[in-house]
This record gives structure tokens, C-alpha cells and sequence, in this order.
């Protein structure tokens, strides 16, 4: 049973707290998807009402889903999310032969798990009269379309309610929902309207012995409905395999529609067949496997209403079956397929059986601990964006044990006759030694797992014994506190292939011509590894070097800044060469400015550090900054919400920064914010922004670091190695970056102590895939147009009526409207697949008659294109226009 209810805390709910508390739960956790709920003792000559109710505020997901229940062929669902009022009914019910009213509990798509709090049955007092006539109260237009209509439920003897409907106050009116089981409601939802028709409702009661007569007319007018778009299910692809999906939105007849998709993979086309259909086709390789997540659909109407659909592609080697397990506290957030979650308690002899593989299929694979673990633990790293070779859900959490003692994980259920590799990910967002050794048979390999967020290793081409075990020993040098195991792979395949490197990551590490490559092998017959580079993420391929047999990691030092690159990699041997790995990408900045929070002079860095030697009161500044040449780079920082102090100090000697920048700092307490400004930056550069810091100090101190929407964390203890960057920032248009410091809830203080403020060029459509693995593959999109993501909504328009001429136009178009009230307008123009071919400057315009003369390129192809007017920011108007020569 669980007790995550959505308690009031003054039993204002539906039913007392002490009943929503509490409910019985099913569908996770290995509990079967499905339930069966027989009621007893029931007299066959009866009839009988059941009420069920469900409510659940789990922490573990935001949304806990809806809970399906199906009686007698039908069902009827509640979202439990939160819920103290939902209940739903079947009237009139008759037992079986043997006195049993049975149902089915299930869960609807996407729900985590399913759950039932509460059941009421009722038998109805049954007499020869007809219901009491039900109090109509009013129709009411729903904001998402339809029309709700509201009742009071008077009778006590209604088998159910019908409601009528007509489109004139005098008829004629149609029953709308014919075969009702509604007894005891007091609403109904007409889903079946059409956009600015005024429909008029009627209620009544009826039952065995007549009806109560239809109430007086209640009336609404319904708004316009969002387009209509079949959810688009995640598909699972093996490389060199074609698919294509179907869109095909419905709306009102009158309607025009506009589909525009996003977060397209580079394999992947949309093709766009007029008035919202189209089709992705999808032509995946084998050099194109990985997670592409965030793939978006967004269908508008004309009218302002949009709906979205957002999916992923999972790209398979088809001679490769992968298995993922991610280990975690109990209560944590699982992590998405294809990920299996061991969130337990490290029990002895625990289990996690029938895996399922990355397509989705139920494998006899199984891992197993063959002795008890200390317990688990929620320090690895948050890269804040799921920007590292795993999702934050799989890296942040662990299973640990402490002392010299080794630890062995058994994988079981595995096939004899072929062979597997098993990479394992360890990581612990602290400066400490997090050293760990894989080892199976004479195979050994050993990884870092301090600050770690994108490196694995790997045993490679282990053969399974008889009983179909592999078991690998987990142990940690003396020096080590802990054994952390956040995650493993298990890959199985036939044969000798030689198998592509993966999860290859592209960094950069404060020099203006360095790049730091970083992948992992994952075969064991090769002689080297090819490192491929390009300018483009898809051509102009030229060979770097290759590397020797084994090797995981390799500097380009062949770089310039203000160029994006692109790199891949592969496996080679005297038979051949292996697929490519991922497709990783940097770009390196050609100026950098180091800013060191010290309090007073004994901790000053060198130059090139940039040294705020003093307090960290709100006001004070710090104007033209060097940057690593000695040069004013004329950015001024400006601390907006003070810190305190200096703090404790960070470590010293050896380390990334100069002794003195690491052991100074600032520190931000529990619930305090922090923040700093940093002005005079060129709006048309982007941003790299780095944050250190350092303090010894017994417990936990992670900060979060947030600016532009985008956040990164750091824990601060032992720190002599660590930088996180808020990436790709573009500044506002006064040329300014804010960035927020808190403290992580959990730690006691967080410690700033240094900043890197790095400037590019960057006019690349460079876009990350976020998902499992391959956050720096390359996506094929450019910006597109602003998308509504809410269904139609009563708004307050900006905009009075728009005029866009001439169209067809040439080069020129001019856009005319009144302003019902002073704003900023700006208008974009997309091809009428979204990409983005003019950006207008934000105009002020006044109260009342404004002009804006749009000149777009003459090389423009001509065509069909989309003019979005945005005002404050806020979408407007979308209008269609047509490109001539």
C-alpha cells in the first residue's frame, strides 16, 4: 500500500484525509500492469452504484498519471495527480449468479503507476417513481474548446442523466449521450462542438419508470477548438532501417493549419504536404545510432490554437542488443526507457530480472548483488540539462559501500554461446579520490569517478559460463572513501565485429587551440581508433591521426578559435574498420577572462586573474577586465545580490587554478541568493561561462548556478579539478548576463570562489541532442518559429487589425497595424519548413497607426513562407505569404 495521497490537512477533500491518504497500488515496481477487484457477498437480485476514487502526490514523478477502470466493457478513468474531489461511478450494476461485481484496474499511456484509494457501493432505494427533475445551473465554453455542461443532482432513484442538445434556443434538441451511466454526476463535457457555434443544453432524469421532464435551456458559445493530433509514439529504429510517420492533424473544417517540426536528426526530413499533413521520413545508418530525444510537432490553426506532439528516435545497431540498468536511492525518479532502474536498497542476493533491451524488448538478462552494500547515494553529478553520457536521473544516484571490501555484481541469464561487454559508469560530485576497478577474469580496468559526468570503461568480450554468468568485481584503492555504481551496460553480440567507439564527448579546457577528445572502446580486436574532423556535421570529413589499439582519449591540438568542429570516431584493424562513433562538437573562444573572488590580497592570482579583493556587498564592481593576454577585454562584473565572506578555504597546491584563486572564495548560505552581472558584452557573440569552487569542509556544499533558463551544479568540497559551464549564453540587448547562485537544498552553504568568461562566434545551427549517451550529436535544425505550446486561451491582444502586403512580394513586404496599446514588435520570417530566413530588430511603437518595411535577401528562393508578428514577445499574428521572383 502506499501513502502518497493528496491530503488537505483540514479533510476539505471529498472524503476525509485519513481515507485519500492511503491507496493500493499496482504497475511498477514489478506489481503486474493490470489488476482484477471482485466484490462479494452481493445479492444477484439487486442493483447496485460503486463510486471508486484515486488520489496520489508521489514525489518520485510530477505527474502521477491516470488510472483506468473498466466494468462490464467500460471504462472510466481518473487523474490522480493531486486529486481530492474525482471520483467516477457505474450505476445501476448487477451482480453475477454468485452475488460478484468484478472490474479491471489498468493504467493509460504514460502513467508510472496505477492506484485505487477508495470504493463506495451503494444500493439504491427502488421505488415506482420517476427521478425529481435536476436544477440546471449553466453551460460554460471551455478554454481548450467544448462546452461543460453543470446540473444539481436532486434525485435519489436516476438510473442516469441524457443531456440535449440544439444549435436554436427552439429546437429541435438531440440527445448527446445516449447509454449513459451517469447516475449521481452533475456535469458533462461536449467535446463535439465546433468553433464560435452557440449550442443550447437540456437535462433530465430518467429511469425504469419514466423520465423527470427536460429543465430550461442553458447556453454557450463554443471557443475555438486546438487542432486534433494523434499522440506520435516513441519509435525504435535499427540503423540502416527506413520508417516514416504520418501527420495528419484535424480541425475544424473552416480552419487553416500549419505544422511545423522540429529537433529533426540529421537523417530525418519532414515533408510538408499543405494545410498541416506532411510525413517524417526517417533514414537512420549505422553510424547514426543513439537517443534523439525532443522532437517536436506543433500544429497551429489560424485562429491562434496550437497542439504538440514531442517525441524520440532511438537508433539500434541491429548486431549489438544493449541493456541499461541505472542504480539509484528507493523514491527517486526512474529513469526513461531504455533504462531499467534498480532504485533499492542494496539487499544481498537482490535481483532485477527480465531487463528490457534498448528495443524494448523483455530479455532473461538479470543482475544480481552477491553480497549486501552499504547503501545508496544521491552525489554523483547534475549536469543540469542531461548533457552528459548519461541522463542526470541514472548519473546523480549510486549504490555505495565503504572499506577495502570488494563487491561483486552478477549478471545472469545471459546466452553461452555469445559473447558481452559490460561498461560501467562511477560518479561522485566531490574533489575526493573516487578511483574504482572493474575487473572480470584476467580483464581489468579502472575509472575516475570524481566530478565524472561522461566517461565509462569497459570489459570487453567476455564469454558467459555454463549457467550463463559473467561477474564482475567492483573494488577501490585504500584512498578511495567509497565504491560507487551508478550504472551498467550490458551488451551482447555473436561473433568478432569489430563494434564502434561510442559516447565521444568534445571539450575544451581554458586555451584558445585545444580540444579534449574522449570516447569509449568497446571492442577488443582493434589496432587503433581513426579521429576524423570536420567544419560541417555531415561532410568535409579529413582523417586527424590514429591512435594506438585501447586508447579512449586524444587532444586535437591542431585548433583555432571562432570555428566550430566536428568530430568522429572509429575503430580500425588490418580486416577493416568499424561504424563511427557519435558525432561530437566545440568551438573554442579566442578571448578568456579569469575572475578570482578573493576578500583580500593574500588571495590574489597572477596574471592574467582578475582579483575582487575585497567584500562582497551588493554594488560592487569591477570594470574592464583583462582577458588572458593582458588585454582589456572591457567586460565589467558587477556582484547585484551579495555573498558573504570569504568562506572556508579551498584546497591548495596542485590543481587547475593557481594556489591562491583555489583556496579564496565567497560562500551563499542556505536560502540566500546570490547573483552577479556581467555588462559590456557583445550581443552578437555567444557565452561560455565557467564557475569554480573550492572549500575543505565536512559535508556537502553544492551550489546551482543558473542564467538564461539554463542551471549547472557543483559541489564545492575537496574541489581542485572541476568547472562547470553554462554554454552557448547569448546576452540580452543591453548586453548583459545574469546568473543566479543558490545553494542546494540539502547543503548548508555553497562556495564561490572563480569565474571564466569565454567569447566566440558562433553562427552555426548547432543544436544538442539531449538524451542517452550523445549530447553532443549533431541535429540538423536551425531556429525555427515560436511555438504555442497551450491550447486556445481567452488573451489579451496586443495587436489591433494587421495588414501584410503586397503579397506575393519580391523583397520588400510592409507590415501595418494599430497598436491597441504601446509594445515592442518584431517580425520573423520562416520557408515553410521552419527555418528561420529573417530576424527584424524589436521595434517601440506607440497607441494607434505603425509602419514596418521588411527587406529580406533578393536571393531569397521563391516559395511559400510564414510572417510571424510578435508583440512583448508574444506571438500575434501568423501570416502566409508567397516569394516571386
Amino acid at each position: 500500500a502506499g501513502e502518497a495521497g493528496a491530503v488537505t490537512g483540514n479533510n476539505s477533500g471529498i472524503y476525509p484525509d485519513a481515507v485519500i491518504r492511503d491507496y493500493f497500488w499496482f504497475g511498477i515496481f514489478g506489481a503486474p500492469e493490470t489488476v482484477p477487484v471482485n466484490i462479494t457477498g452481493l445479492n444477484p437480485a439487486n442493483a447496485y452504484n460503486i463510486t471508486l476514487f484515486a488520489s496520489s502526490s508521489w514525489s518520485a514523478y510530477a505527474n502521477n498519471g491516470t488510472t483506468v477502470y473498466t466494468l462490464n466493457g467500460v471504462s472510466k478513468s481518473i487523474n490522480v495527480q493531486a486529486n481530492t474531489t474525482e471520483t467516477v461511478t457505474f450505476s445501476n450494476i448487477t451482480p453475477n449468479g454468485a452475488g460478484v461485481i468484478s472490474f479491471t484496474m489498468s493504467k493509460a499511456a504514460g502513467t508510472p503507476y496505477g492506484l485505487l484509494t477508495s470504493i463506495v457501493l451503494q444500493k439504491p432505494f427502488a421505488d415506482a417513481t420517476t427521478p425529481i427533475m435536476p436544477g440546471i445551473i449553466a453551460a460554460t465554453a471551455l478554454t481548450e474548446g467544448g462546452i461543460r455542461v453543470n446540473w444539481r443532482d436532486i434525485a435519489y432513484n436516476e438510473d442516469r442523466y441524457l443531456v440535449h442538445r440544439a444549435t436554436n434556443p427552439a429546437g429541435p434538441f438531440t440527445v448527446i449521450n445516449p447509454g449513459a451511466s451517469n447516475a449521481n454526476d452533475s456535469a458533462y463535457i461536449d467535446n463535439n462542438t465546433a468553433s464560435g457555434v452557440t449550442y443550447y443544453y437540456k437535462v433530465e432524469g430518467v429511469n425504469a419508470n419514466g423520465s423527470s421532464g427536460l429543465t430550461s435551456a442553458v447556453s454557450a458559445t463554443a471557443n475555438n477548438r486546438a487542432p486534433q493530433l494523434a499522440v506520435i509514439g516513441n519509435l525504435v529504429l535499427n540503423g540502416g532501417t527506413g520508417s516514416s510517420i504520418s501527420v495528419a492533424p484535424t480541425d475544424d473544417p473552416s480552419n487553416t493549419l500549419t505544422t511545423i517540426v522540429t529537433g529533426l536528426p540529421t537523417f530525418a526530413t519532414y515533408q510538408n504536404n499543405g494545410n498541416g499533413q506532411g510525413i517524417i521520413n526517417l533514414n537512420p545508418t549505422l553510424d547514426d545510432v543513439g537517443e534523439y530525444r525532443n522532437i517536436t510537432v506543433t500544429v497551429n490553426d489560424n485562429l491562434g490554437a496550437s497542439v504538440t506532439r514531442i517525441f524520440s528516435v532511438r537508433v539500434i545497431n541491429p548486431a549489438l542488443r544493449s541493456v541499461y540498468v541505472n542504480f539509484g536511492s528507493p523514491g527517486t525518479t526512474p529513469a526513461a526507457e531504455p533504462w531499467n532502474n534498480f532504485l533499492s536498497f542494496p539487499y544481498a542476493n537482490f535481483p532485477l530480472s527480465n531487463l528490457k533491451d534498448d528495443a524494448n524488448a523483455t530479455t532473461t538478462f538479470g543482475v544480481r548483488l552477491l553480497a549486501q552494500w552499504n547503501g545508496t547515494f544521491e552525489y554523483g553529478m547534475i549536469t543540469g540539462s542531461d548533457k552528459g553520457i548519461f541522463p542526470d536521473a541514472v548519473i546523480s544516484g549510486s549504490l555505495f559501500s565503504t572499506g577495502n571490501i570488494s563487491r561483486v555484481v552478477q549478471v545472469e541469464g545471459l546466452n553461452p554461446g555469445r559473447k558481452y561487454n559490460i561498461a560501467v559508469f562511477s560518479s561522485h560530485n566531490a574533489g575526493t579520490n573516487s578511483d574504482l576497478t572493474i575487473t572480470s577474469g584476467a580483464q581489468s580496468v579502472t575509472l575516475n569517478g570524481t566530478y565524472n559526468s561522461n566517461k565509462s570503461v569497459q570489459l570487453n568480450g567476455l564469454v558467459p559460463n555454463g549457467s550463463g554468468v559473467i561477474q564482475i568485481t567492483l573494488s577501490k584503492p585504500s584512498a578511495t572513501n567509497y565504491i560507487n555504481l551508478n550504472a551498467m551496460v550490458i551488451e551482447e553480440y555473436t561473433g568478432t565485429p569489430m563494434i564502434n567507439p561510442y559516447y565521444l564527448f568534445a571539450e575544451s579546457d581554458l586555451v584558445t587551440n585545444r580540444i579534449k577528445l574522449k570516447w569509449a572502446d568497446r571492442s577488443n580486436n582493434e589496432t587503433g581508433f581513426q579521429i576524423y574532423r570536420s567544419t560541417s556535421p555531415t561532410t568535409g570529413y579529413s582523417l586527424v591521426t590514429t591512435t594506438a589499439a585501447g586508447a579512449t582519449a586524444y587532444d586535437d591540438n591542431g585548433v583555432s578559435p571562432n570555428t566550430r568542429y566536428f568530430y568522429k570516431v572509429r575503430a580500425v584493424n588490418a580486416g577493416g574498420q568499424s561504424g563511427f562513433s557519435n558525432v561530437a562538437t566545440q568551438i573554442l573562444a579566442p578571448r578568456i577572462v579569469f575572475v578570482n573572488f578573493n576578500a583580500n590580497a593574500a588571495g590574489n592570482g597572477s596574471t592574467p586573474w582578475n582579483n575582487t579583493n575585497g567584500p562582497s556587498v551588493e554594488g560592487a564592481t569591477f570594470s574592464d577586465l583583462k582577458d588572458q593576454t593582458n588585454a582589456n577585454s572591457g567586460i565589467e562584473l558587477v556582484i547585484t545580490k551579495e555573498f558573504n565572506g570569504p568562506g572556508f578555504a579551498g584546497v591548495t597546491g596542485a590543481g587547475i587554478f593557481p594556489s591562491p584563486v583555489m583556496e579564496s572564495n565567497y560562500w551563499t548560505d542556505a536560502g540566500q541568493l546570490s547573483q552577479v552581472k556581467f555588462s559590456n558584452l557583445n550581443i552578437t557573440k555567444k557565452y561560455r561561462v565557467g564557475v569554480f569552487g573550492s572549500a575543505i569542509f565536512q559535508g556537502y556544499s553544492i551550489a546551482r548556478y543558473t542564467c538564461n533558463g539554463k542551471q549547472v551544479y557543483l559541489n564545492s568540497l575537496y574541489n581542485n579539478s572541476k568547472v562547470v559551464y553554462l554554454e552557448n549564453l547569448q546576452p540580452n540587448d543591453n548586453g548583459e548576463l545574469v546568473i543566479d547562485v543558490n545553494t542546494q537544498a540539502g547543503s548548508p552553504y555553497s562556495f564561490t570562489g572563480a569565474w571564466t568568461i569565454e567569447s566566440f562566434d558562433d553562427n552555426s545551427d548547432y543544436t544538442p541532442v539531449i538524451g542517452r549517451g550523445d549530447a553532443n550529436d549533431y541535429v540538423n535544425i536551425v531556429p525555427v518559429a515560436p511555438a504555442t505550446t497551450s491550447k486556445a486561451v481567452v488573451k489579451e491582444e496586443l495587436l489591433g487589425e494587421v495588414k501584410v502586403y503586397p503579397n506575393p512580394f519580391t523583397r520588400s513586404i510592409q507590415v501595418e497595424w494599430n497598436d491597441i496599446k504601446a509594445s515592442q514588435v518584431s517580425v520573423l520570417l520562416y520557408d515553410i519548413n521552419g527555418r528561420m530566413v529573417f530576424k527584424g530588430n524589436k521595434t517601440n511603437t506607440v497607441a494607434g497607426k505603425n509602419l514596418i518595411t521588411v527587406n529580406v535577401d533578393g536571393n531569397l528562393t521563391p516559395g511559400t513562407y510564414v510572417l510571424n508578428i510578435l508583440a512583448d514577445g508574444k506571438l500575434e499574428r501568423s501570416v502566409k505569404l508567397v516569394k516571386v521572383k
